[in-house]
This record gives structure tokens, C-alpha cells and sequence, in this order.
């Protein structure tokens, strides 16, 4: 039955890969419940598969890159590698670490579409024995956050799931406050993230403007903004989805953090809105 403090969940069949969301799936934040929540099954899509090459790990890099022996370098889809300025010293060292630990015994290749203009291929590696993704694995030790990405919908909710177990257990970079999840007034916070991907959460007002829709995250207008332009918002309706059915309801937003006009995000994905527990949330937090 469906909670009288949620709108009803709609998800019309035929929609493409991309446009369900997670906002209409489930509720993972890691704050609303004490308990260890039943693992997210893991789609076929997310786990390895006959047709996945063979290949070997060389290294991670300060930027998120992996390279492999081949000479070939790869972004992981959906991984954000949390606080910390590229080029500081051995920002990613644990995750490198717990990586090529990961890797040993050989892993499997799958590419997710052409490289990027760095020559960056989006891709999944994969471990036979025992089955397992890289992505799932560093999420679930705190060594990456979820970024929503079209590349991997699929594995969005049990992504969403093994982050909130890291963040719950304070392990790896949630024991920090560089990657914490912020409050739209937290000033300082926002300030330290902004340049890079952020997580904030707080009670959905949705405001109309001429070309977009604007997102608070409480009370005060003022501060912490997300915009949904018109054209990203047709991703919402593809998904049968309206955020407007949102309204003061407790939501998490992810993207990237501007402060050059006051904390503001871009949300240009669907499975960048997760929807909390009803009293989860202070209002105005």
C-alpha cells in the first residue's frame, strides 16, 4: 500500500533505459533507519557476463582514470571519487589500493559507449570469483560515491543501497566531512564542495520559472538552489514522474555544485532525486 504522504508511484511500460527514476523506486537514505536495510538486488545488467573481454588493471590516478595494460584508459561509470582536490597527495589512495586488490585474479572489461574527449572509455570491470562489480564493490567500502549517469540506470538502486551502508558505517571517505551529505544552510559545507559533485538533502519546494524549474531544499529561498531546465525535465515526464507531486516531501539531490552564483545544481537526471522517509528530515535543515 502506498504511503498517504507520497504521491502514487507510476511507471508506464515502454519508457527507455534511462527515464525510470530512482525518486519513484525506493527509499535507500542511509539516515532514516538505524537498521542495515535488505541488500538491492543487483540486475542482470550490472553483473558479468559471457560477452565481458579479459583484461589487466595498471593503475588508478589522482583523477579517477583507470589505466589498463593495454594502454587503453577507462572511467568508471557512476563512481564520483568524493572530497578533496585532484592533485592533492594521494587523495585516492585507498581507493587505488582497494582496487588492484579487487582486480587480482583477472577481471572482465564491458564498454558502455565511445570515449569521451579525454579519451576516457565509460565502462564496468567485473570479477568472476567471486561474482562481483568494481563500482558496487568500492561504493560499498566507502572508497566512491553514486553519481547518476544514463550509462548505468540499471544498477542505480542497489548503488544507492551499498553507498548508504558505507555512509551509515562512517567508512572510508563518509568518516570525512569532505564528501558528507549537507543541509541546504550549511554555508561552509557547500562552500568546500562546490567545484565538484555534492549531495544535499531537504524538503522539496518546487518553483516555477520561465525556462526552468528551480528546487529548494527548505524554507529559505535564498541559499542552496537546484535547476531542472525545461528540456532535462522531460526526462521526469518520460519516467511518469512530476516533482511538483513532491512538494514538501524530504528528498536527496546529487550533481554538480556552482557557487559562482550562489550554491546552485544542475540536475539534468532523474536518478539524481532520491525520496527519503516521510520525518526523515527536519524541515528547514
Amino acid at each position: 500500500m502506498e504511503s498517504p504522504h507520497r504521491p502514487p508511484r507510476v511507471r508506464p511500460a515502454g519508457l527507455a533505459p534511462f527515464a525510470s527514476a530512482v525518486l519513484a523506486l525506493s527509499v535507500l537514505a542511509g539516515a532514516a533507519s538505524p537498521a542495515r536495510a535488505a541488500p538491492a538486488r543487483v540486475p542482470a545488467a550490472c553483473e558479468p557476463a559471457p560477452g565481458d573481454a579479459p583484461v589487466a588493471l595498471r593503475s588508478l590516478s589522482e583523477a579517477g582514470d583507470v589505466a589498463l595494460e593495454d594502454g587503453r584508459v577507462l572511467r568508471l561509470a557512476g563512481l564520483d571519487w568524493g572530497g578533496g582536490a585532484p592533485g592533492s597527495p594521494d587523495r585516492l589512495g585507498g581507493a587505488r589500493a582497494a582496487l588492484l586488490a579487487w582486480a587480482r585474479g583477472g577481471v572482465t572489461l564491458r564498454v558502455l559507449g565511445e570515449p569521451d574527449r579525454w579519451g576516457r572509455i565509460p565502462a564496468l570491470l567485473f570479477r568472476a570469483a567471486p561474482p562481483a562489480e568494481a563500482g558496487m564493490a568500492l561504493l560499498r567500502d566507502g572508497h566512491a560515491r553514486a553519481a547518476p549517469q544514463a550509462e548505468v540506470h540499471a544498477c542505480a538502486a542497489a548503488r544507492l543501497a551499498a553507498e548508504a551502508d558505507a555512509r551509515r558505517d562512517g567508512t572510508g571517505l563518509w568518516a570525512g566531512p569532505g564528501s558528507a551529505v549537507l543541509g541546504p544552510g550549511d554555508a561552509d559545507g557547500l562552500a568546500a564542495q562546490a567545484g565538484g559533485m555534492a549531495i544535499v538533502q531537504g524538503i522539496l519546494r518546487v518553483h516555477d520559472g520561465r525556462g526552468a524549474l528551480y528546487l529548494a531544499l527548505g524554507r529559505d529561498r535564498r541559499g542552496f538552489v537546484a535547476v531542472v531546465s525545461r528540456r532535462d525535465a522531460k526526462l521526469f515526464a518520460r519516467a511518469g514522474l512530476d516533482l511538483r507531486d513532491y512538494e514538501g516531501t524530504p528528498v536527496r539531490l546529487r550533481g554538480d555544485l556552482d557557487a559562482r552564483f550562489g550554491p546552485r545544481m544542475r540536475i539534468t537526471d532523474p536518478d539524481a532525486v532520491e525520496s527519503l522517509e516521510p520525518g526523515s528530515i527536519a524541515d528547514g535543515r
